[in-house]
């Protein structure tokens, strides 16, 4: 989809990109990345000829990008860069829309179009399409610059640390959100990130660069199991174990739970856990929502449930079911725990982890 042949760039006396050789195949995230200056940025913005290159070539679908015109090529690239760059002057229907009013979509097509994207990114149209840039908090900012991207359905995507303007803990839902879409519309994504869990989080295959030269190009898993020199040993650093538990979903092991009912009552519970090994319960609603869970060492001694169920807390222990691994074990060792419960988009229970399912995996991995 996208081929980078021996592509140099220079500012002055300096060379910021030096004979670049790189192929993103199609549907899959090349990650850009390492330490400032060493030419990740410039090179993205030569695939889509923000940045013309010295010499060599960038190919993008089969044909050389000099024999496209900027503005057309642009068009068939979405671009998502770190500061959104939203039109302040428009509301979010409008930004969203830009492409397709340019390209001349129907009004019927492009009302559809922004309906499905806002969906896709989980801003509700009616709550959201009026709304101006500055009344969006920094998280839905980004997700409309990504919808916007997205709008005329270009098949590549490029991305300039499109995260990091946001605090740790929204990056990480964006992130999260930003795998769900890619899981449906497998884009061909070029992403520039100084992140290094992020990279490897995130992409298919990362590139490591310095001094504008390309110095391993490989899986997460590849880099981070054999380094290609001191350099990228030194990178990824000393914890490359732990690393890669974020290319693990805890959906990929977590278990079935054990749940009650909240109104169930005390003694049909005792009944249900009778000769079951169990260290606690979760405790849902009929619709599967979690909302607390039951310490077993309790549950002889209490004459009702509301005695046993502890509400507290339930939310800081929860992960969502496209976390991943290496957040599951911090938020075990934050809050203390040897398990914590998965549950979807609704809250709904559906699954669990342990400490000793990450165990195996570091073991599998290790």
């Amino acid at each position: 989809m996208i081929e980078l042949l021996n592509v140099v760039k220079r500012y002055g006396e300096k060379l910021a990109v030096d004979g670049l050789n790189l192929v993103v195949r199609e549907g899959e995230i090349c990650c850009l990345i390492g330490p400032s200056g060493c030419g990740k940025s410039t090179t993205l913005k030569m695939i889509n000829r923000m940045v013309e290159p010295d010499s060599g070539k960038v190919i993008f679908n089969g044909e050389d990008v000099r024999k496209i015109k900027p503005e057309l090529l642009r068009r068939r690239i979405g671009y998502v860069i770190q500061h959104i760059g939203l039109f302040p002057h428009m509301n979010v229907f409008q930004n969203i829309s830009v492409v397709p009013k340019l390209l001349g979509w129907s009004k019927e097509r492009i009302e559809k179009r922004v309906g499905e994207l806002l969906e896709l990114i989980g801003l509700d149209e009616a709550q959201y399409a009026n709304k101006y840039p500055s009344e969006l908090s920094g998280g839905e900012a980004q997700r409309v610059g990504v919808a916007r991207a997205l709008a005329a359905d270009p098949p590549a995507l490029l991305m300039d640390e499109p995260f990091g303007a946001v605090d740790p803990l929204m990056r990480s839902v964006l992130q999260d959100e930003f795998l769900s879409i890619q899981r449906k519309l497998k884009k061909t994504v070029v992403f520039v990130t100084h992140d290094l869990d992020e990279a490897i989080r995130i992409g298919d295959r990362i590139a490591v660069m310095k001094d504008g030269k390309l110095v391993q190009y490989d899986t997460p898993e590849a880099i981070l199991a054999s380094p290609a020199n001191s350099f990228v040993r030194d990178f990824v650093g000393s914890d490359r174990a732990l690393k890669r538990l974020s290319r693990f979903d805890v959906n990929s092991v977590m278990k079935k739970p054990f749940y009650v009912f909240c109104d169930d009552g005390i003694e049909e519970v005792r009944k249900r856990v009778k000769d079951k090994k169990l260290r606690y319960l979760w405790v849902v609603e009929k619709d599967l929502r979690l909302i607390g869970w039951i310490d077993m060492k309790n549950i002889d001694s209490a004459g009702s449930m509301e005695e046993v169920i502890t509400n507290s807390g339930i939310k800081n222990i929860c992960i969502r079911e496209y976390a991943s691994l290496r957040e599951a074990l911090s938020r075990m060792l934050s809050e203390g725990v040897k398990v914590v419960p998965i549950v979807n988009s609704n809250g709904s229970l559906v699954g669990e982890v342990s400490l000793s399912d990450i165990e195996a995996i570091t073991e599998e991995v290790g």
